[in-house]
């Protein structure tokens, strides 16, 4: 085999990489302004951090309380951000979750409605009103096999187990992307007029955390390469994670339901130690000041054994044996756990990387011909988030970047097949293949 003479090679108008919640409503975006996309994903299709949601996402949707506006949420998101959120992204994710929302549920998606039939909506970190819409169980499930149903009717153009390792450019324009279909060596070259990165974060930087293995941080990697612009790199959104028992180490548990039904934390001197970082809230401090409050107990000492503090539901397990977290409680109880009677070990991890591509509102990087959108894009949220919106800048952001990379595709060129330095990158690669001692027949 030679690497570039044997390239699948394709061209589009759009390519999405990425196979998550962004990168399918980038599909969606595009096909509404009249271009039909590729999609190609590292894992299986549909696939991200997307299917382990969990507790569900917030709107302002005020039918928890007809008094809350998309304008409180809004605010409520900037104090939280600690006033370094990108303020007019952050207003137009504040305003347009409740379109998204029904049409999400239209699709599919089954949110839970009371009996005047308005949505149910729960409490969540930072929010003044109750905003968290949910499926009454975990999200992720639901939330993929409805969109990715809409995939399937709207007969978006995919490939699984591709991953690219650069972008392509002429002069200062991405035009496509080259890699490999990874279970069989094949190199793949795609060109397009517009490509766009939703690829999620970076969590296998970190020994705990809740992600699929496959979500390592690569759509930054080769953004920064094409000289895109990297924003806020330095603010991740931590959540609690299993710390023990070993073979479920990382797995989340949905720590912020717990914590909202009235868990408690304590130290490894049965200490509970938020009363002393924040006495008024307690456990339902910001999502920020309870993990902080963690990584302080560990590194002064006052952790467990397994590096992690203790989680106490006893005395509200009748609440959490209901609900979204009663799938947590029978996983932990099949691990050994029995949450009526004992508490379990967590610790902080990763949940949602803030930082990431640097956009405008249509999802535009710094460079030409590149856009993104969910997690894998940055500067919305500032320094924290507030509970519930990962998803909904997913929703609103990937569909964003696909509008956008769609309607500026039409103007461009198309990008020539042998242009983009696809063919040396091959070349180089075989080079150190064959140095290697390594083999690609």
């Amino acid at each position: 085999m030679s690497f570039p003479e044997d390239a699948r090679r394709t061209e589009t108008d759009v390519l999405i990489i990425g196979g998550g919640v962004a990168g399918m409503m980038a599909a969606v975006g595009c096909r509404r302004s009249g271009v039909s996309p590729v999609l190609m994903t590292k894992a299986s299709f549909p696939s991200g951090s997307s299917s382990m949601a969990r507790g569900g996402y917030s709107a302002a949707m005020g039918h928890s309380n007809p008094a809350d506006k998309p304008e409180f949420l809004f605010e409520d998101s900037v104090q939280a951000s600690y006033d370094l959120c990108n303020r007019r992204l952050m207003r137009l994710m504040s305003h347009e979750a409740i379109e998204r929302t029904h049409e999400l549920d239209a699709w599919g998606l089954g949110l839970v409605r009371m009996e005047n039939g308005l949505y149910h909506q729960k409490p969540s970190a930072s929010h003044r009103y109750d905003r968290l819409l949910h499926c009454g169980k975990l999200m992720g499930k639901p939330l993929m096999q409805s969109l990715h149903k809409k995939m399937k009717a709207w007969e978006i153009a995919s490939a699984a187990h591709v991953m690219f390792v650069d972008l392509m450019k002429e002069g200062d324009r991405v035009v496509g992307a080259w890699g490999f279909a990874y279970r069989d060596g094949a190199p793949v070259v795609v060109h397009a007029r517009s490509t766009i990165i939703a690829t999620g974060g970076a969590p296998q930087l970190h020994e705990v955390n809740d992600s699929p293995p496959y979500i390592s941080g690569d759509g930054y990697a080769i953004a920064l390469r094409a000289g895109a612009d990297l924003i806020d790199m330095e603010f991740i959104d931590y959540q609690l994670m299993v710390a023990a028992p070993e073979r479920i180490r990382g797995y989340p548990p949905h720590s912020s339901g717990f914590i909202n039904a009235g868990a408690y934390l304590y130290n490894k001197d049965m200490e509970r130690f938020m009363r002393r970082y924040d006495p008024e809230r307690c456990e339902r401090s910001t999502r920020a000041m309870v993990n902080r409050a963690v990584g302080t107990e560990i590194y002064e000492g006052r952790g467990t054994e397994n590096h992690g503090v203790y989680l106490d539901t006893c005395h509200v397990f009748d609440v959490v044996n209901d609900g979204a977290t009663a799938d947590i409680v029978r996983v932990l109880k099949n691990c050994g756990v029995d949450l009526s009677k004992e508490p379990f070990e967590v610790a902080s991890g990763p949940h949602t990387y803030l930082g990431g591509i640097r956009i405008d509102e249509w999802g535009r990087t710094t460079v030409e011909g590149l856009y993104s959108g969910g997690e894998a894009s940055g500067g919305v949220h500032g320094a924290n988030r507030t509970g519930g919106a990962a998803l909904a800048d997913s929703y609103v952001f990937g569909l964003r970047s696909g509008m956008g990379a769609a309607c500026e595709a039409k103007g461009r060129e198309r990008p020539d097949p042998e242009g983009g330095g696809w063919r040396e990158g091959l070349e180089r690669l075989e080079e150190r293949a064959n140095r290697a001692g390594g083999t690609h027949a």
